[in-house]
């Protein structure tokens, strides 16, 4: 379940490659303005963020973004519902128990479909108002085909967990969260439902 942190909200950081926001931020201008190749950014750019960066481009993703698409149409966002019922029933416990724990947090936990689609969000009402200004909320798009690297596209176009800090998402509108991603396996084919 793709996770997203308040702006500014503190996360591990890999040993190996030690972030430096401002170098990142130089690296992702350098980028999207065609001045350095997505290869040119390996000292300062996990290969992750490089690879999706590059794929975000490829895709036509506007780096100027501000915030995700949204569906917030009621009709479809109830199939959409509808579609994902057995995903959002095997969810229901674990957001249960877990939603009065975010409160006060700056934290919000969220499922999205395979798409990338959010169908459901919970946290600290503070973060989850923050985060419905960039559509981080129900019927956002965040599939990086959408809106190119951010925890939740990444984790699905990686097919694995993954974190995506500040300055390493690809739209500029999105640069102050923090977000990771684990995209949830069916058990018996291991499909990303």
């Amino acid at each position: 379940m793709p996770r997203s942190l308040a702006p500014g909200a503190a996360t591990p950081l890999s040993p190996a490659l030690r972030y430096d926001e401002i170098a990142t931020m130089d690296a992702w201008e350098n980028f999207v303005s065609g001045h350095t190749r997505a290869a040119d950014c390996a000292p300062c750019v996990r290969s992750l963020i490089e690879s999706s960066w590059r794929r975000s481009r490829e895709r036509g993703v506007d780096a100027g973004g501000t915030a995700a698409p949204i569906n917030d149409d009621r009709e479809a966002l109830q199939q959409m519902a509808r579609k994902n019922a057995e995903l959002l029933a095997a969810a229901r416990p674990s957001f249960a128990s877990l939603s009065p724990l975010l409160e006060g947090t700056g934290a919000m936990l969220v499922l999205a479909d395979a798409d990338g689609v959010m169908i459901d969000a919970l946290g600290d009402k503070s973060t989850l108002h923050a985060g419905a200004d960039i559509h981080l909320a129900v019927g956002g798009r965040w599939g990086e085909c959408a809106v190119g690297t951010n925890g939740i596209g990444t984790a699905l176009a990686a097919g694995e967990p993954v974190f995506v800090h500040a300055a390493e998402h690809f739209c500029s509108g999105i640069k102050r969260w923090t977000c990771a991603g684990a995209p949830i396996r069916d058990p018996l084919d291991g499909k990303i439902v």
